[in-house]
């Protein structure tokens, strides 16, 4: 029996998101996908050093 692989991206919310307009991601082995909720059918790609550093660069405890 083969084993079937799920390959629809799971789609991850930030835990600061309380609304549906929210930003999500997706991990996939050599990127990181970005979308909008509201907005589904369009995604950003990034690669994994490129999103750590948008996210170092970007980090605001006061939002």
């Amino acid at each position: 029996m083969k084993k079937s692989h799920n390959t629809s991206p799971v789609w991850t919310r930030s835990s600061r998101c309380d609304h549906h307009n929210c930003l999500e991601t997706s991990r996939h082995p050599t990127t990181i996908q970005v979308r909008n909720s509201t907005n589904p059918d369009t995604t950003l790609s990034f690669t994994h050093d490129s999103w750590r550093s948008f996210l170092r660069t970007h980090d605001n405890p006061t939002i």
